[in-house]
């Protein structure tokens, strides 16, 4: 599976730093050492599981069904911990679609997924719209179907700051996709 696993050893330190003193302090005669163990390592096991699923980058559909089969049991922990989401192209819309759901405390996304329902509703639009975005690295075909894209028409765009569209031709004159209308923008890139 491609997670990224993001995190230093100083937050390492810094989590283990309390068990390693406590442990040189009672010298391991206590005799309820193994319990305080047990739990102190529970404890640190939870605080790097939420370090290594602040950011998740998923660069494959294998990756994504991972991703939902360890994660679509512990719906609160998923929500809480994943900070920072890449999805690339080869996500299929239903898995993207899936995490996104799963996924609830996102701010930061990047999503590159190819949408292909040209005669339905996209299904990542209402999870997407149901996140705390503040920034959006976008491939506008993960999100309209055509170059017809206006993109104040989406709830999403109103939240987020920073945006960075993928697509060249969102740039070029005569195809009005709206951004002098997106006047919250503190940072906006494209190609």
């Amino acid at each position: 599976m491609s997670l990224s696993v993001r995190f230093s050893l100083l937050q390492l330190w810094s989590m283990l730093a309390p068990t390693a003193t406590y442990l040189l302090l009672t010298g391991f005669q206590s005799g309820e050492f193994y319990m305080d163990l047990y739990c102190e390592a529970d404890g640190v096991f939870i605080r790097v599981q939420r370090i290594v699923y602040h950011s998740v980058i998923l660069h494959s559909d294998v990756a994504a069904r991972c991703f939902i089969a360890s994660l679509e049991h512990r719906p609160q922990f998923v929500a809480s911990a994943v900070r920072t989401l890449h999805m690339g192209v080869a996500v299929q819309s239903n898995n993207a679609t899936k995490i996104l759901n799963l996924c609830k405390g996102i701010t930061d996304l990047t999503l590159h997924v190819v949408c292909h329902h040209i005669l339905t509703k996209n299904p990542v639009i209402e999870p997407l719209e149901a996140l705390p975005l503040t920034s959006l690295s976008v491939d506008l075909s993960a999100i309209f179907h055509d170059q017809c894209s206006y993109l104040p028409n989406l709830q999403i765009v109103h939240c987020i700051t920073h945006l960075h569209l993928t697509n060249a031709w969102a740039c070029w004159e005569g195809i009005p996709i709206g951004l002098p209308r997106l006047t919250q923008l503190t940072h906006l890139s494209v190609p």
